[in-house]
């Protein structure tokens, strides 16, 4: 992108609009979620991330895949342990290590929830045409790259 005075305004809106758009796709789904199915958005992308790790996950892994801390995974995971959706399972040979499982009712929540989750985009990409949905999809790719290659060069700085 050129350096040119109307750079700020355009970047400016593109702000606005990606962090609006986000937000408000996350609000929508947690309201659905709590009301369907009772959980928030949050802990089910904690149930998916448990399921793609399976048996082994644990707090570190699943704050690494949300791109969270360890401490905000924990109060979460605490909030669901006392709400029935997962369970802890203290390794015996080291009791420091505790991996994380989802309960029948976890499991239920986020099969239930996921459904949900297929209709929404769904709903929410209907105003687009199949081929800008694949232009979206591949210039948000491309900003997901650049911006994952930024976090990495300033970490290794």
């Amino acid at each position: 992108m050129k350096n040119n005075p109307d750079i700020k305004d355009m970047l400016h809106r593109f702000w606005g609009v990606f962090h609006r758009a986000s937000d408000l796709t996350e609000r929508y789904m947690d309201l659905l979620l709590l009301k369907e199915v009772g959980i928030t958005y949050q802990q089910f992308l904690v149930l998916m991330v448990i399921q793609g790790i399976g048996s082994k996950a644990n707090v570190g892994d699943i704050a690494l895949q949300l791109d969270r801390t360890q401490n905000t995974i924990s109060v979460l995971l605490e909030r669901m342990k006392k709400d029935g959706l997962v369970r802890k399972i203290r390794n015996m040979s080291d009791r420091r290590m505790v991996r994380v499982a989802a309960t029948e009712k976890g499991k239920e929540s986020m099969k239930k929830a996921t459904e949900i989750g297929w209709l929404v985009f769904q709903e929410l990409l209907a105003p687009l045409t199949e081929e800008e949905v694949n232009t979206l999809i591949v210039l948000l790719d491309k900003l997901e790259s650049s911006t994952k290659q930024k976090i990495m060069s300033v970490k290794n700085s």
